[in-house]
């Protein structure tokens, strides 16, 4: 069940003494701990119960539907929209809409907590080569090396083209890079990867 607008949610026969309760349908489930409300919205967004740009309901109906204070739901929603995972829209036609989860985000918030802890460049470009020749080992005995071998000549070759402009070669180096880590089919060191990018673009000031 897809959520596509604020008038679907709305709660029906709604028992606000029992626990969970059903809401909207039975989509929300209200949580009587702390941060309940932001752990269920988190959870109906990660697991696909709603969509890129569905709407979760304005703010007085998901405080209804929880049965939480305003300040406590706007806390809530604030962590979330952080994470990326919604955006608030004011106005009459407002609410919350939710965003599927980006790894771009993810890797960025990773590198901003790098920068935060003054990890320096150096120990990031040795995380690299720490997790490099296992991506390419992976590569190496795959059935598809010889597509991905090819896929990485194109990408080394793009940098070549652009190797006296810093800028762009930075670009593509990191293209690269990502690329490498990704081929070898690893979603969880694609994160790492991606991280430890970002985590040079903030220092150098230079984006792909």
């Amino acid at each position: 069940m897809r959520a596509s607008s604020s008038a679907s949610l709305r709660p029906r026969d709604v028992r606000k003494n029992s626990l969970p309760f059903a809401l909207a349908g039975g989509m929300f489930a209200a949580n009587p701990r702390r941060g309940g409300e932001q752990r269920e919205l988190r959870r109906l967004i990660v697991s696909g119960r709603f969509s890129e740009g569905d709407s979760l309901g304005r703010e007085p109906e998901l405080v209804e539907r929880f049965g939480v204070s305003r300040p406590s739901l706007r806390e809530a929603l604030r962590i979330l929209e952080a994470e990326g995972l919604i955006s608030v829209v004011r106005g009459v036609l407002g609410g919350v809409v939710a965003h599927a989860p980006d790894t771009r985000m993810t890797a960025r918030t990773a590198a901003l907590v790098l920068q935060a802890r003054n990890v320096p460049l150096a120990d990031v470009q040795e995380a690299r080569t720490l997790l490099e020749p296992t991506a390419v080992r992976v590569v190496a005995s795959s059935r598809s090396r010889r597509a991905a071998a090819a896929e990485l000549r194109a990408l080394i070759d793009e940098q070549m083209q652009v190797i006296l402009d810093p800028d762009a070669f930075g670009g593509a180096n990191a293209r690269f890079h990502e690329r490498l880590v990704a081929l070898a089919g690893n979603r969880t060191l694609s994160i790492v990867a991606e991280m430890l990018n970002g985590f040079r673009e903030e220092r150098t000031g230079r984006s792909s």
